[in-house]
């Protein structure tokens, strides 16, 4: 049979197409193999360890080829169906032991495996937990797993000791949607029966012989009606909820927010609205233009002084600029309210330095609103002639002097001429006009440093004392007080006399040994006056 010259001519070009493909697909294919794709995000797993109580003496977690530490976390790339094995390790520290590795499964903590090391293939996120104990411990530990927000699961930990009871606790976590919660199931921490656990309620006693794991356990609804949110174009987000059929809801708060428009309300009515909710319903946000909101700044008062006037206080938009007298901003202002200034409330004039016979004083006086003002006037000199000496320093214009002090009363002296010889004019001193002995004050120079000691102004009463210092030329006087009961200066009885207490001490000796000195005088009379007579015969004198 001959060929048909057009068959041949068609197989020719069908054989040409066909080389062609397969020198464009074999680089192709080596390429693709020399260059795998990389792995979808699907295919990532997140693996997390850590130890159970966060206590980093007890001991410390890693995977194989990591450094031991409390805590780490790592990803693993692979085919989902045909994971990528990695190896988990537990060390305890000294005087600690390993207990079990926890792991979470969904909603439930479980257990992972009973020895530190081991094996695990994750095919999703896994978060593993290693628990610890001391060697020694008697104690064991109870784990009670609740919602947090988001429904993130978290867990509490008791230590409980063995063989005693332990009060399952009420729950305080987040609710699950669309369910109630219906008590607690629990089972051992280290056994692979955790499947079939018991169950308890609030408030029932277990006995702890063993490592529990307390779980959550939910009645879910037969019906329910789901409410989801919808900002309408705005930026935000809205978690749903769900509820029973004929539920009162109340309309939430709005958090989608808009930067060219103001919330108006929900599809629904205003939040705070309460609504029936019979059927699955969604809230879809309402906008509106924005009315101009005054964003008031509290500018706080400006007390007035004694020469300046204040301001009270009011409030401004930092938008507008307007200027309110009360925080709502309902009354508009043009300036803040003038507080008058206080003016001067003068105390007392006080005399600073006391005039001389040929120099004036000064006094001066305090405001009392502000001690920082003060006001001094001049005392005209006293004119006549001046006096010989000065007191120019004895603590204050009348110092006292507090019986508890181990120091005595100085007081500086100035010779008003040639004051190089003031201390050698000096005779002595006197107090109340008493002259004081020289164990009672000491004199040095330099003008005329006169100290009356401590034991000294013991012996003198509370109250005002005189004191004039004595030279050949004149006389200077000065006054000082002595502080009664608790550092003040009694205001001294009038009727009590100017001598000091240590002289009266001096006369009470003197008139006691004047009466002694009486007695025996008459004594010795007596007694002479017997020998001489012993017949008891009188002899008068003609």
């Amino acid at each position: 049979m001959i060929p048909n010259p057009e068959t041949i001519g068609q197989r020719s070009t069908i054989r040409s197409v066909l080389l062609q493909l397969v020198l464009l697909l074999v680089p192709a294919i080596v390429l693709w193999s020399l260059c795998p794709l990389p792995a979808l995000a699907d295919d990532t797993v997140h693996v997390t360890l850590s130890t159970f109580t966060g206590d980093t003496s007890q001991g410390s977690v890693g995977f194989s080829e990591e450094t031991i530490r409390e805590s780490i976390s790592k990803d693993f790339v692979g085919d989902i169906e045909n994971p990528v094995e990695y190896y988990v390790v537990a060390v305890p520290a000294e005087g600690y032991s390993f207990k079990v590795w926890l792991s979470k499964e969904g909603e439930h903590y479980a257990k992972a495996s009973t020895t530190s090391g081991f094996t695990s293939r994750a095919r999703r996120d896994t978060e593993y937990i290693a628990l610890f104990d001391t060697t020694d411990s008697s104690f064991f530990y109870v784990i009670v797993c609740v919602y947090g927000p988001g429904r993130t699961l978290l867990y509490d930990y008791y230590q409980v000791e063995s063989d005693s009871q332990f009060i399952l606790p009420e729950y305080s976590g987040e609710i699950k949607k669309g369910a109630d919660f219906g008590g607690w199931q629990y089972g051992s921490a280290a056994s692979d029966t955790y499947s079939s656990p018991r169950q308890g309620q609030p408030g029932e006693a277990i006995t702890v012989s063993e490592d529990i794991i307390v779980n959550m356990l939910w009645d879910e609804w037969d019906a329910s009606c789901k409410i989801s949110f919808s900002g309408n174009g705005a930026q935000g987000d809205m978690d749903g909820d769900m509820v029973r059929p004929g539920t009162a809801y109340t309309l939430p708060s709005c958090m989608f927010s808009r930067t060219d428009k103001v919330f108006a309300g929900w599809n629904l009515g205003q939040p705070g609205d309460v609504i029936i909710v019979d059927t699955d319903i969604e809230l879809v946000a309402q906008w509106k233009e924005p009315d101009h909101v005054h964003y008031l700044v509290k500018i706080a008062a400006v007390p007035a002084t004694c020469e300046s006037p204040g301001t009270e206080a009011y409030w401004k938009c930092s938008a507008c600029g307007k200027l309110f007298a009360d925080a709502e901003g309902k009354e508009e202002i043009s300036a803040p309210k003038e507080i008058a200034a206080l003016g001067h409330d003068w105390g007392e004039w006080k005399v600073t330095k006391e005039p001389t016979a040929t120099t004036e004083g000064e006094k001066v006086r305090t405001c009392k609103h502000d001690p920082s003002h003060t006001e001094t006037v001049a005392i005209p000199a006293t004119g006549g002639e001046p006096e010989p000496y000065a007191v120019v320093d004895s603590g204050g214009t009348a110092p006292i002097w507090d019986p508890e002090s181990e120091e005595g009363l100085t007081f500086t002296v100035k010779r008003m001429e040639k004051d190089d010889a003031t201390y050698a004019h000096f005779t002595g001193v006197a107090v109340d006009g008493v002259s004081v002995p020289p164990l009672g004050y000491t004199a040095q120079e330099g003008s005329l440093i006169l100290t009356l000691l401590p034991d000294f102004l013991e012996s003198l009463g509370a109250g005002s004392h005189d004191v004039a210092i004595l030279f050949d030329d004149g006389t200077v006087t000065a006054s000082f007080s002595i502080a009664g009961p608790g550092g003040e200066a009694p205001t001294p009885d009038p009727g009590r006399s100017g001598l000091p207490v240590w002289a009266w001490i001096l006369i009470g000796l003197a008139g006691a040994a004047a009466v002694a000195f009486g007695v025996f005088v008459l004594l010795g009379r007596s007694k002479t006056a017997g020998r001489a007579n012993p017949g008891g015969a009188v002899h008068r004198r003609r």
